[in-house]
């Protein structure tokens, strides 16, 4: 956990959670507050008013059995956290995805499991015989046309045969050498951007960037001195974003870097229209008064906003009180703001900030 790390980091300082004082900067509430079996990952969606994700369970976990359970969980708009599957133990999903229809699907232990309000969860194909599912990546992507992909680490891009409650393999990539495909994401239309991530004859990681036309071709794009997954690329209207917490770059939809001057983040950024969302710290060491061997360190963390190539950057949402950001933020209706935070001592929170980027 960031936050906790930053604590540790300045050990023997006093510690205090300073307050925003810019203007217009609004304060996120909380909506919801997990049960400690859940730690979410940083993939929240939302969906019909309400936030879905995936959250791992290790209280079941021990040196005979290291198998963590899986949980999808929808968090409703009035803060009720529900569990709309069963626990997927050895599941591999780490996200959702929603088709039109509001229909959600994620990755389970044995296959792709389908669930909405009205219908309950199942699932809905098993993996195909192809496939090993200790290899298969715990993103799943939507195609525009309706079609769900996934892919494994060994280079396999599968759709779910719904006809057949099975996964077929649509192409096998050639993964590089010591390296990896992290997954696939769709644009607007059935083009899949991907990356690899690989490490050199140096030890170094290196990041190919590629796209793959459905039914079509494979071109590789870019290469990038750092890691970067498929979940954390994010489409802007004929540019996308690549994310990573040493840097982050604007590209066009050919892979060229327009600009290296994002703001760098763990998770996938966030676009409205031509901004950016993304989250941050500021961390200020006042000296103590009366003088003291201990000063004062104020840590204030935000939601900020710039422009798509990180130009103009102002606090957005002070997040100060609920620590540190445990996710991308995520967009709702009449322009809400959600996100998942956590303390030194936890536990994770949902947050929310209303009517934001309807204003800005």
């Amino acid at each position: 956990m960031r936050f906790a790390l930053a604590i540790m980091a300045t050990a023997g300082l006093c510690l205090t959670l300073g307050t925003a004082s810019a203007r217009d900067v609004y304060t996120a509430k909380k909506l919801a507050t997990f049960p400690s079996d859940l730690t979410p990952t940083g993939l929240i969606t939302s969906n019909n008013d309400a936030i879905y994700g995936v959250a791992y369970d290790y209280s079941n976990t021990s040196d005979a059995n290291p198998a963590v359970t899986t949980w999808v969980y929808r968090v409703s708009k009035q803060g009720i956290i529900t569990r709309p599957c069963p626990g997927q133990t050895g599941g591999n999903g780490d996200s959702v995805v929603f088709d039109n229809r509001g229909t959600g699907y994620t990755v389970g232990a044995k296959g792709i499991l389908q669930f909405s309000d009205k219908a309950g969860c199942k699932q809905i194909a098993s993996f195909g015989p192809d496939l090993d599912p200790k290899t298969v990546n715990g993103m799943l992507t939507m195609a525009p046309s309706g079609v769900v992909l996934g892919t494994t680490r060994t280079g396999k891009l599968f759709f779910v045969d719904f006809p057949h409650g099975t996964t077929k393999t649509l192409q096998t990539f050639k993964v590089p050498a010591n390296g990896f495909l992290t997954g696939v994401a769709a644009d607007h239309g059935d083009l899949l951007y991907g990356t690899f991530v690989a490490s050199n004859a140096s030890g170094a990681v290196q990041t190919t960037l590629f796209t793959y036309q459905l039914g079509g071709q494979y071109k590789p794009l870019n290469v990038f001195d750092q890691t970067v997954y498929a979940d954390a690329l994010t489409f802007g209207p004929g540019q996308m974003l690549a994310a990573n917490n040493a840097g982050s770059y604007l590209l066009s939809p050919t892979g060229k870097v327009l600009s290296n001057s994002v703001p760098a983040q763990d998770y996938a950024l966030t676009v409205t229209g031509n901004h950016v969302l993304y989250t941050y710290q500021t961390t200020t060491v006042t000296p103590s008064n009366p003088p003291s061997p201990v000063p004062v360190v104020t840590v204030n963390t935000y939601i900020g906003q710039s422009g798509l190539d990180g130009s103009g950057r102002a606090a957005l949402v002070d997040t100060t009180a609920f620590g540190s950001a445990e996710s991308r933020v995520a967009t709702g209706s009449n322009g809400t703001l959600y996100l998942v935070m956590v303390g030194a001592s936890g536990p994770h929170e949902l947050v929310q900030v209303s009517d934001v980027t309807s204003g800005h």
